[in-house]
């Protein structure tokens, strides 16, 4: 269940990453 959890926990960190990182580009670019 840790090893899952990690994961799980893994995929929601890069994807509010993704997020914020296009977020951030996108006021930069713009």
């Amino acid at each position: 269940t840790a090893r899952a959890n990690g994961s799980v926990g893994g995929e929601i960190t890069k994807r509010l990453v993704s997020l914020a990182e296009q977020q951030l580009g996108g006021g930069v670019t713009r």
